[in-house]
C-alpha cells in the first residue's frame, strides 16, 4: 500500500522541485527556462480564446434584449475594453512574481480561504467545459459528415428524450479524446499550437463571413430586433449588455495570470491583452451578427451557433462543394473549440486543484479530471435543454465580480503590488497569509455584503417568481456593481483595519532552490559513491581472502 501512495505522490522528475502540503512544481514561481511565451504566442492565445462560439453568438443576447445592432455593436464593444482592463489588472501578478491565480487567492483570501475561490472558479470551469465539449463534438460531426456521405445519413439510434443524436455523441467522444491528449502536453509547450489555431481560427470566420455576404449580396437586414424599447429602457439594456459580455470574458480575464507567468517579456504579455484581447472577442461578436444576419434571409431561419449553421447548410446542399466548404469551416471551430478549452478551463482548473491537494494532483491530473466531469455531465443535456441549472450558471457574475474588485483592490492599492512570496508555501501561523485559522475576514465580508443584493434577482430568474423591476435591474447589473463595490468596500476595511505585513516584499528566491537542488543532487551522489567504496573495500578484502587461499594450497 505504502509503495501504491509513494507512485501516486506527485513527483518533479525534471528538475526536482519539491512537493509537500503546500507546494508542487506547478504552482511554484515558473523558472526562468520555462518563461518563452512571446507576442506572437500571446496574439495566439487570445485569438483562439477570443475568436469562439462563445462570442460569435453574443450579439444574440443584445439583440433578444431589444437593441438595434447599431447600439449592440458599441455595447460589445465597450464591454470587451473592460474586459481587457480587467485582463491587465489581474495579470501583472503573473508578470511581476510568476505565479497563478491561486497563489493570488491564498494571498487575498487566506490559505484555507483560497478553497473557497478556486472551487466556485472549479465549479463553473466543469460545466463550461462540458459544454465546449460538446460544440467541439458538433464541429467534429460537421467534418465527418463532410468526409463520409454514409455518416451524413446516419440514422439516429438514440431515444429523443436522450437530447444527443448518435453522429454528436460520435463528434463529441471524438473531440473528447483529441482534448484528453492535448490537456497532456505542459502549458509552456502549446506555443505551437496556439499558432496553428490562430490560423486555422482567422480562416475560418473570414471564410464564412466572405461567403455570408457574396452568397447572400450582402448583410440582409441585420436582425432586426424583436422588442421596441423607450429610451430610458434602451440606455438600461445598452449598459447591461455591456456586463454581459464582460460577465462572460472576466472569467478567462481574472486568471490571466496563469499565463502571463510563462511571459519572456512583459511587453508581450501586454501586447497581448490591451490589443488582442479586446480586438478578438469584438471581432467574434461582429462576425457573428453579419453572417447571422445574411444566413436569416438566405434561409429565412436565425441560427446563431457557428457549428449549428454548418450543420444546417449541409442538410441543404449536400453537393462537393458544401461538403468541402463545411469541412474546413468545421475544422478551424474544432481547433477553436480545443484552444478555448484548453486556455480557459483545462490549465487554469488543472492549477486550481493542485493548489488544493499538492501533494496528490499535479496540473495535468487537475485538468483530466475537468475533462471527466465535464463529460460525465452530459453537456448535451444543458445544451438541448436549458432551464433553471443554465440559469443559475449563467449568473455566477454575481459571485466573480467581487471577486475581482477584491483582488485588484488588494494588489494595486492596499498592497502596492507587494508580496512576500515564500509565505504562499507556509501553512501555518507563522505566515502573515494565515490570518485568523487561514481565512481573511476582510476579504469574506467584502464578498458577502456585496452577494446578497443581487440573490433576490438571481432566485426570481431561477425560479420564474414574480419581482420588483428594481431587484431585477440591480442583478441583470451585477458585474459593474460586485467589480466596483468590491473594489471599494475591501480597500475601506483595509485602511480602517490594515493587514499585518501588507507591505511585505520578498520575491521567490530561486538560487536558493537551486543551491538546494545542487546540495541534493551532491548528496546523492556522494551517497553512490560512498556505496561503491562499501563495494570496493568489500571486494578488496574478498580479493585477499581468495589470494591468501590460493597462497596456502601452493604451499601444500
Amino acid at each position: 500500500m505504502s509503495s501504491l501512495l509513494a507512485r501516486l505522490r506527485v513527483h518533479d522528475s525534471q528538475h526536482g522541485r519539491r512537493t509537500d502540503r503546500w507546494t508542487n512544481a506547478d504552482i511554484l514561481p515558473v523558472l526562468a527556462e520555462n518563461r518563452n511565451f512571446n507576442t506572437k504566442s500571446y496574439f495566439g492565445f487570445w485569438v483562439s480564446a477570443g475568436i469562439a462560439a462563445t462570442y460569435w453568438t453574443m450579439g444574440s443576447t443584445a439583440i433578444a434584449a431589444g437593441l438595434s445592432v447599431g447600439e449592440a455593436i458599441p455595447a460589445l464593444l465597450i464591454g470587451a475594453i473592460i474586459s481587457a482592463i480587467v485582463t491587465c489588472g489581474c495579470s501583472e501578478f503573473g508578470l511581476k512574481y510568476h505565479l497563478g491565480f491561486p497563489m493570488l487567492s491564498r494571498a487575498v483570501f487566506g490559505m484555507y480561504g483560497s478553497y473557497f475561490v478556486v472551487i466556485l472558479k472549479c465549479f463553473s470551469n466543469f460545466v463550461y467545459c462540458g459544454i465546449q465539449t460538446y460544440w467541439g463534438g458538433i464541429a467534429m460531426r460537421v467534418m465527418l459528415a463532410a468526409i463520409f456521405p454514409s455518416f451524413y445519413r446516419m440514422k439516429n439510434t438514440i431515444p429523443e428524450s436522450a437530447n444527443v443524436t448518435t453522429q454528436d455523441l460520435i463528434g463529441t467522444i471524438i473531440y473528447f479524446v483529441v482534448f484528453v491528449a492535448l490537456i497532456m502536453v505542459r502549458p509552456y509547450k502549446l506555443q505551437p499550437f496556439f499558432l496553428v489555431s490562430f490560423v486555422g481560427v482567422i480562416l475560418t470566420i473570414l471564410g464564412m463571413f466572405i461567403w455570408a455576404m457574396a452568397k447572400n449580396h450582402g448583410a440582409g437586414d441585420l436582425v432586426t430586433p424583436t422588442l421596441k424599447l423607450g429610451t430610458g429602457t434602451t440606455v438600461f439594456v445598452f449598459f447591461q449588455s455591456i456586463c454581459t459580455m464582460a460577465t462572460t470574458f472576466t472569467g478567462v480575464g481574472i486568471r490571466h495570470s496563469d499565463w502571463t507567468r510563462y511571459a519572456k517579456t512583459p511587453r508581450a504579455a501586454r501586447l497581448g491583452f490591451w490589443i488582442a484581447c479586446p480586438l478578438t472577442v469584438s471581432i467574434a461578436a461582429i462576425f457573428g451578427v453579419f453572417v447571422t444576419s445574411a444566413t436569416k434571409s438566405m434561409y429565412g431561419k436565425i441560427i446563431w451557433q457557428p457549428m449549428s449553421i454548418l450543420v444546417y447548410i449541409q442538410q441543404q446542399d449536400y453537393s462537393s462543394t458544401t461538403r468541402a466548404g463545411t469541412f474546413f469551416a468545421g475544422l478551424g471551430w474544432f481547433m477553436s473549440q480545443i484552444a478555448v478549452n484548453v486556455s480557459s478551463n483545462a490549465v487554469a482548473t488543472g492549477m486550481d486543484l493542485s493548489s488544493i491537494l499538492p501533494e496528490w494532483i499535479s496540473q495535468r491530473r487537475g485538468s483530466v479530471i475537468l475533462a471527466l466531469v465535464g463529460i460525465a455531465m452530459c453537456p448535451w443535456n444543458l445544451v438541448n435543454s436549458p432551464g433553471t441549472f443554465i440559469t443559475v450558471i449563467g449568473s455566477l457574475g454575481i459571485f466573480i465580480a467581487p471577486l475581482i474588485g477584491i483582488m485588484l483592490a488588494d494588489y494595486w492599492v492596499v498592497r502596492r503590488q507587494a508580496y512576500n512570496v515564500p509565505h504562499l508555501y507556509i501553512g501555518n501561523r507563522s505566515s502573515i497569509y494565515w490570518y485568523h485559522w487561514g481565512l481573511h475576514w476582510r476579504a469574506f465580508v467584502t464578498w458577502l455584503s456585496l452577494i446578497w443584493v443581487s440573490m433576490p434577482g438571481l432566485v426570481a430568474s431561477a425560479g420564474g417568481h414574480d419581482l420588483n423591476e428594481s431587484w431585477r435591474r440591480i442583478f441583470r447589473l451585477a458585474f459593474l456593481i460586485g467589480l466596483v463595490g468590491g473594489f471599494c468596500i475591501y480597500t475601506g476595511i483595509c485602511y480602517v483595519s490594515p493587514i499585518p505585513g501588507a507591505h511585505d516584499f520578498v520575491p521567490y528566491d530561486f538560487s536558493n532552490e537551486e543551491l538546494k537542488n545542487v546540495e541534493e543532487v551532491m548528496g546523492q551522489e556522494m551517497d553512490m559513491a560512498a556505496s561503491e567504496n562499501e563495494k570496493g573495500k568489500i571486494t578488496e578484502s574478498h580479493t585477499t581472502d581468495l589470494d591468501l587461499d590460493l597462497d596456502a594450497a601452493h604451499k601444500r
